[in-house]
């Protein structure tokens, strides 16, 4: 899971990324976080756009999802996902506070305790084909909950048929609340 986050939308050179700001130049960046965990997931996309181009923006989002879950990463891809991650790995359990978290990540998921010992061999073993079956299993824009930041009136139109539509005005928004109110 660690290198289709990476790949898809964990990096400036991520697919999702080239797709919306090299490619078609609607934001400043597009990143995707794959947050594992032992029962359902996280999986998020964040962006910013012009007003004008926020559904523009959201369907592209949406097509590179359904593209990365259908076809095979390519081969230099995997090999520059593998080489940042397996090299960054020594720096991220340089600090006592990150091996602590690594520490105990290893022991709450019961991982074993050679995991962080054969960390890298094993990343180094994974194939295009694994990344594509943890894509294809893992990462769904099925289901999704959209948010939207911005002027309400200029795209709430365009959102119609897309499911549930609720606005929240910044007055009655409360980041505290499940329902943000």
């Amino acid at each position: 899971m660690l290198f289709a986050s990476y790949i898809l939308g964990g990096s400036a050179s991520g697919h999702l990324n080239e797709s919306l700001r090299i490619q078609r130049g609607l934001t400043y960046g597009a990143y995707s976080t794959i947050r594992p965990r032992r029962g359902p997931s996280s999986f998020f996309v964040t962006t910013d756009t012009r007003t004008a181009k926020t559904i523009e923006a959201l369907k592209l989002i949406f097509e590179e999802i359904q593209k990365f879950r259908t076809t095979e990463v390519p081969a230099q891809d995997l090999k520059n996902a593998k080489s940042f991650i397996i090299g960054s790995f020594p720096l991220s359990i340089e600090v006592p506070n990150d091996l602590a978290t690594r520490l105990t990540t290893v022991f709450l998921y019961e991982l074993g305790d050679d995991y962080l010992k054969t960390y890298r061999d094993r990343l180094s073993n994974v194939s295009a084909a694994d990344v594509h079956r943890v894509a294809k299993d893992k990462i769904s824009a099925d289901n999704s909950s959209i948010v939207l930041v911005g002027k309400a009136d200029d795209f709430k139109k365009q959102l119609e048929g897309l499911g549930k539509l609720e606005v929240i005005p910044i007055g009655k928004l409360n980041l505290d609340s499940a329902d943000l109110q």
